[in-house]
């Protein structure tokens, strides 16, 4: 069964299967097994044409780790093979900031650049400054307060604030 005009021709006896034409019913068996022979082939081909990495079991994506992933009849496909080897945005944000003094790299009001300060928060590559053209003390005096502010909280059971 080669041509597109038998596999017409088989899926027109398939619907008088279901009008009850009596010759159609009466070479039932044939219509079935010729139908069924056609979506075997059907996915035969579509094996052959599909890539070898699609038709393989993922790998879980977190780095060293080789398991293989199930994917789900529903829904999004899994990228892990567990919640532990899921990356928890909790951990993300807990890099700490870090409150940064340094001169920039040139002045704006004409001042040696040795003479001028910046203070900025950095968190991995991400950076803000907060505050530029500053005298050493009060970039100082900034960077403390923020690192207070940004600092873990006292255990202790002093005095209210």
């Amino acid at each position: 069964m080669s041509t597109v005009s038998e596999i017409v021709d088989v899926l027109g006896e398939l619907s008088l299967l279901t009008q009850r034409d009596p010759d159609a019913l009466a070479r039932r068996e044939e219509i079935l097994a010729t139908k069924s022979a056609l979506i075997e082939r059907i996915r035969s081909e579509e094996d052959e044409h599909m890539p070898a990495e699609e038709s393989a079991t993922p790998n879980c994506a977190r780095e060293g780790c080789e398991e293989p992933v199930v994917r789900r009849s529903r829904g999004r496909p899994a990228m892990y093979c567990s919640p532990s080897c899921r990356p928890s945005r909790r951990v993300q944000r807990r890099t700490p900031v870090v409150v940064d003094v340094e001169h920039p790299e040139t002045s704006p009001d004409g001042r040696p650049v040795r003479r001028v300060w910046t203070v900025a928060l950095r968190r991995g590559t991400r950076k803000v400054t907060i505050a530029d053209n500053l005298g050493w003390p009060s970039a100082h005096a900034l960077a403390r307060q923020l690192e207070d502010l940004l600092g873990p909280l006292p255990h202790g059971g002093g005095a209210i604030d």
